[in-house]
């Protein structure tokens, strides 16, 4: 099934959870015969999570100054702002790569190219899938939070962020040698 680029930055538009897209991207295809909800999901699995199994250190700051945004680029902030769970690091990949690692009361930043990634949030081996197509020159922010059915990641507005923002630290990483 195709979901074409209109419905996407719809969904992004109006902040539309990241499961009813997910929910939308998994329905079935009268062409594809046999395909199911479970097969799809490893396939945007596969397609975003990569190697979250590595080991990282993770460490939070006080933040600098907001990076700016490249002409080029996309910049997308990505928050965990609840203080609960700050034992269990919330790992995010782009493309299958892991770009941040998020404890409580934390944030990293990451530069994409534009057009459509595939991203995965992942808590104590539980994940959470979102397709987002990003424009050059544009700001997104994402939340990462821990809830009792698993991990959740979806797009927040820009005010309700730069809220969260300035009461959060700053995340780095680096994979344990």
């Amino acid at each position: 099934m195709r979901i074409s680029l209109a419905a996407i930055l719809a969904a992004v538009v109006l902040g539309l959870l990241p499961g009813m897209l997910l929910t939308a991207a998994m329905a079935s295809n009268p062409q594809e015969p046999g395909r199911s909800k479970k097969n799809t999901k490893k396939q945007l699995e596969a397609m975003a999570c990569g190697e979250l199994d590595r080991k990282y250190t993770v460490r939070t700051r006080d933040a600098g100054p907001e990076p700016p945004v490249p002409t080029d680029k996309a910049l997308v902030y990505v928050i965990r702002w609840e203080n609960a769970d700050t034992l269990n690091p919330a790992k995010l990949a782009v493309d299958r790569k892991v770009v941040g690692i998020n404890k409580g009361k934390a944030y990293f930043t990451a530069t994409l190219e534009p057009g459509p990634h595939y991203f995965c949030s992942e808590i104590l081996g539980d994940v959470s899938l979102l397709s987002l197509v990003l424009e050059a020159g544009k700001t997104y922010y994402l939340q990462q939070r821990s809830l009792t059915m698993g991990p959740w990641l979806g797009v927040v507005g820009e005010q309700k962020a730069k809220q969260k923002l300035a009461k959060c630290k700053l995340s780095t990483f680096e994979e344990k040698k």
